[in-house]
C-alpha cells in the first residue's frame, strides 16, 4: 500500500513538473493597426492656405498656368475647384482651356451642378465648346440632357450636328443596356415567383404583365 501511494505521488509530481517544464505557447502576433488609424496618419498635401494661393494662380495671364492650377485643385478634391472651373468655363478667354475644363468636368458623374453648367455650354457661341460639351455629356451618361442634345441637330456647324447624333446613339445604347438588364432581372423574379407558387401548390393563374419597356417590339406589318 505504501508503494502504491509513493507511485501515485510520483505520477502527480511528474505531471506538475511536466506542466512547468513544457514550452510555453507562442503568443499570437499583435493585430494590425485598424485602417482608420492608418488613414488618420495621412495628411492632405495642400493646406487651406496653399489652396488659396493656387486659386489665385487660376487668374494668371498664362493660360497654361491657369489650367495647371485648376487641375491641381480638382485633383486634390478642393472645395474651391468647382466654383473656379465653372467661372473659367464661362468667362475664360482661352477656348482650348475651356475645352480642357469640359473634359475635366466630365469626371463628375451624378453632380447636378456640373450637369447644369456642361449642358449650358451646348449653346456656347464657339463650336469647339459645343463639341466638347457633347463629348462631356456622353462621358457623364447624361440621359436627362437628351432634349438639349437633340436641339443641336439644327446647329449651323456640320461637325456639331454629327457629334450630337453620335452622342445620342451612344446614350441610347447605354440606356438600352440598362433597360435590358432590368427586364432580365424582372423576368427572373417572375419565374422564381411562379416556381415558388407551384411548389407551394398554389400556381399563379397568370404572371403580371411585363413593363412596357420589356415588351417585345411590334413587328412591322409590311
Amino acid at each position: 500500500m505504501k508503494y502504491f501511494f509513493l507511485f501515485v505521488l510520483f505520477i502527480v509530481a511528474g505531471y506538475f513538473a511536466f506542466q512547468e517544464l513544457k514550452p510555453k505557447p507562442v503568443p499570437p502576433p499583435p493585430p494590425p493597426p485598424p485602417i482608420l488609424s492608418q488613414i488618420s496618419t495621412i495628411r492632405p498635401l495642400l493646406s487651406p492656405e496653399d489652396e488659396q494661393r493656387i486659386a489665385k494662380a487660376t487668374d494668371d495671364t498664362n493660360d497654361k498656368v491657369r489650367w495647371q492650377a485648376l487641375k491641381l485643385l480638382a485633383n486634390g478634391k478642393s472645395s474651391l475647384a468647382l466654383p473656379l472651373l465653372f467661372k473659367h468655363l464661362e468667362h475664360d478667354a482661352s477656348v482650348p482651356l475651356r475645352v480642357k475644363i469640359l473634359g475635366l468636368l466630365s469626371q463628375y458623374k451624378g453632380n447636378a451642378d456640373v450637369l447644369t453648367h456642361v449642358t449650358a455650354a451646348l449653346t456656347d457661341y464657339n463650336p469647339d465648346i459645343r463639341l466638347a460639351a457633347l463629348k462631356a455629356l456622353d462621358q457623364m451618361n447624361a440621359y436627362s440632357a437628351a432634349t438639349d442634345i437633340t436641339a443641336l441637330l439644327k446647329d449651323s456647324e456640320g461637325p456639331v450636328r454629327q457629334e450630337a447624333l453620335n452622342v445620342l446613339n451612344d446614350l441610347q445604347k447605354k440606356r438600352q443596356k440598362e433597360i435590358d438588364a432590368a427586364c432580365a432581372e424582372w423576368k427572373k423574379e417572375m419565374q422564381e415567383r411562379q416556381a415558388q407558387a407551384a411548389q407551394n401548390g398554389n400556381p399563379l393563374a397568370a404572371p403580371p404583365p411585363a413593363p412596357e419597356e420589356c415588351a417585345a417590339p411590334k413587328l412591322n406589318p409590311w
